[in-house]
């Protein structure tokens, strides 16, 4: 595959100003002072109550490793930015947003069971003995095949372009819990499309042959506000709500009140591909809602290799070791950083963004150990290597570009 990779400084870190960049550092302190053994004896503020339990049942260990796990191929300063930006750059608040968040993961166990497990662990449950599991099993790869959710392609920015199409979704058809792992697994899986310089995605909410009887499911809309607001903060550039039917304004305002104010701001309603086409190239979208774009979704299941799951764990265990490694070189440098100012300072921030690097190549190599391949790995969008390939076709290759 040839790659002609779109490049660009990751904006998100590099153009902070001054204030956001001494905010970014207090962060820094501040967490680290929150994942130590003793945390009470170093922070300025104590946590709310309901944090500090939970770092009684999470050790600040724990919590630590699952800040890095949950980093992923992010450069560790644009994950800190993303919760910082969705609250106003209150470092206080920021901070309690994203400990909540690691502790829904750590609660959830989502990177063991579906992100490790993917779509793989959802077709074994069909075959599960258990009633209950063969039934969440069938729940979960029903919701997969049933393309009410997908991406192809990207917006003119190249952020990976999101589809969302409710009349395939039914409220009696999956429990609440496969409603919500099957939620999951998407937002997982789409932001792991994300390259620098892009931090968020552009969604497509396709309301074309929705029903209020039949489609209409307040649970879903509850969980996606969710992880809009504090699970997946920042995480949406646009959400363009498509072709509404009369009903749409009364349920948006509803869920209007469950947003942040900037959340709610980034959603506009169009009637028409016309219409779309003022803000979105129709090239870019996809032809049975009026655009350029001949191709449709079919989901591709997990291949018998991957059901089998071999593990190469030696090699496993050696790139969680160099990261490790890594990370400690990295918070070493956050520390000194945090101290400096001027040009030393600069070049101590320069360091961490070739460590950045470092840590996103590692990534990659990891990844195919602790994540479970999805239909994005099998259509090629993901490559091996860690590229994004947004139409699966080797014209366009999108790699990361932290440098």
């Amino acid at each position: 595959m040839s790659s002609v990779a779109k490049c660009a400084r990751d904006t998100i870190v590099h153009d902070l100003t001054p204030k956001q960049e001494a905010l970014l550092r207090d962060f820094w302190l501040r967490l680290d002072a929150t994942t130590l053994p003793d945390h009470e004896n170093h922070l300025d503020q104590p946590l709310p109550k309901h944090l500090r339990k939970k770092l009684e049942e999470w050790s600040p260990q724990i919590v630590r490793k699952s800040l890095w796990t949950m980093a992923k191929h992010d450069d560790p300063d644009t994950l800190i930015v993303r919760f910082l930006r969705a609250d106003h750059w209150n470092v206080g608040k920021a901070l309690n947003t994203m400990l909540e968040t690691v502790f829904w993961r750590l609660d959830t166990g989502l990177e063991d069971s579906i992100i490790g497990k993917g779509d793989s662990g959802f077709m074994q449950l069909t075959k599960n003995d258990d009633a209950n599991s063969k039934k969440l099993g069938r729940e979960l790869m029903h919701q997969l095949h049933s393309g009410k959710s997908f991406s192809h392609g990207t917006d003119d920015e190249g952020r990976p372009l999101i589809y969302i199409r409710p009349r395939y979704h039914n409220a009696s058809e999956q429990s609440r819990e496969a409603l919500e792992k099957f939620m999951i697994y998407q937002s997982e899986t789409y932001r792991m499309l994300l390259r620098s310089p892009h931090t968020n995605v552009t969604v497509i909410f396709d309301l074309t042959g929705f029903s209020p009887v039949h489609n209409m499911d307040w649970n879903a809309l509850k969980i996606m506000a969710s992880g809009m607001a504090s699970r997946y903060p920042d995480s949406i550039g646009q959400l363009y709500v498509f072709r509404p039917p009369w009903i749409a304004a009364s349920i948006w305002r509803v869920v209007k009140g469950w947003l942040p104010a900037e959340v709610a701001s980034k959603v506009r309603f169009v009637g028409s591909p016309e219409e779309l086409s003022k803000f979105l190239p129709l090239k870019h979208v996809l032809k049975d809602i009026g655009g350029e774009e001949d191709w449709s979704f079919e989901y591709e299941g997990p291949s018998e290799a991957e059901l089998v799951g071999d593990i190469d764990d030696v090699e496993r265990d050696r790139l969680l070791a160099h990261r490790d490694e890594l990370v400690a070189q990295y918070e070493n440098l956050t520390h000194e950083w945090a101290d400096q100012e001027g040009e030393t300072a600069h070049e101590t921030f320069q360091k961490r963004s070739s460590l950045a690097s470092l840590l996103r190549d590692n990534y990659w190599k990891l990844d195919p150990y602790v994540r479970a391949r999805s239909v994005y790995d099998r259509m090629g969008v993901i490559g091996d290597d860690g590229s994004y390939n947004p139409l699966a076709s080797a014209d366009e290759v999108f790699e990361d570009c932290l440098e």
